[in-house]
């Protein structure tokens, strides 16, 4: 996989890997140098399939021990991205795993598979836009709701709605330009502090690396409300926070209810606690964040991998 770029909008095609430069080139050494191990570098994205094994040119992914991909790619539900994915990971380690993926990248399976294990996330419905009666009473009774895309958009068609009749008028809308989100996913707005959010990385099921963003990544969306919004879909623009324990705890249970190897959480800050607003399937992974908790990148990405 290619290594991200510092402005992913800036690549026509989309296809980028998820890890800078600076951590995927040595990341890729050392796997070349350990003992027994030899690295074929493919991309999945440029695979086929034929008689149900996966290849790129000549190149049999099915005939691989394991398959390491973290890359952004097809997001759509069925996609013949995860297809091979998948496909590939019926005889082949595949990680992360496909279908574990699939559910984290996809807010409403998230959020939902967090409910049920008991972890703090806000209230929340998911509704048809053909039927969003049930998500216009849920509006009504919490005052103010956020209404997102399911599968991520760096903040990016986040909105922030106070008023039924506003959400019923944008849903509308929407219908009219031929939008079909599969289904729409509105939170309860929660008052928070924005000094307090945090964002955590965790790797292999633990927590790792924490941040907060800077002003540039903060934009105002009304009545004294902010959100998180990065139009270049760049990163950055973060500084390294401690780990406390109740954030870390909560990081680890999070990340052991969806099993995906690589993922982070963003949290706020409310009278209740800490409370997950948003799970990343490309969380934050810059170089400087591992060095400022005394971490070397590499060699965390190894112990998961190896």
């Amino acid at each position: 996989m290619p290594p991200r770029p510092r402005q992913p909008t800036a690549v026509p095609s989309g296809r980028w890997g998820c890890l800078r430069a600076e951590v995927q080139g040595p990341l890729v050494a050392a796997l070349k140098a350990l003992r027994g191990v030899e690295v074929v570098q493919v991309d999945v994205r440029d695979g086929h399939l034929r008689e149900g094994r996966v290849l790129v040119g000549e190149v049999d992914l099915s005939a691989l021990d394991a398959y390491l991909w973290y890359a952004e790619v097809d997001r759509s539900p069925g996609s013949f991205e995860q297809v091979l994915l998948r496909e590939l990971a019926r005889t082949v380690r595949v990680h992360p795993d496909p279908w574990r993926w699939a559910t984290a990248v996809d807010k409403l399976t998230a959020h939902c598979r967090l409910k049920a294990a008991g972890l703090p996330v806000p209230d929340f419905v998911a509704v048809h836009p053909d039927r969003i009666a049930p998500a216009m009473e849920a509006l009504e009774a919490w005052g103010a709701g956020v209404l997102k895309p399911r599968l991520g958009a760096w903040g990016q068609g986040v909105l922030v709605l106070d008023h039924p009749g506003t959400l019923r008028d944008v849903v509308g809308f929407l219908q009219q330009a031929g939008w079909d989100p599969g289904g729409l996913l509105l939170e309860r707005f929660l008052e928070n502090d924005p000094q307090g959010w945090t964002s955590v990385t965790a790797v292999g099921g633990e927590p790792v690396v924490a941040y907060r963003k800077r002003a540039a990544r903060w934009v105002d969306v009304g009545a004294g409300r902010r959100k998180v919004y990065d139009a270049e879909q760049s990163g950055g623009e973060v500084d390294p926070v401690p780990l406390d324990a109740v954030r870390s705890d909560l990081v680890r249970r999070a990340a052991e209810v969806l099993g995906c190897p690589i993922i982070g959480f963003d949290l706020l800050a409310t009278e209740q606690g800490a409370v997950i607003v948003d799970e990343n399937t490309s969380p934050g992974n810059d170089a400087a964040l591992y060095r400022a908790a005394g971490l070397d990148p590499v060699e965390v990405f190894l112990q998961m991998w190896v």
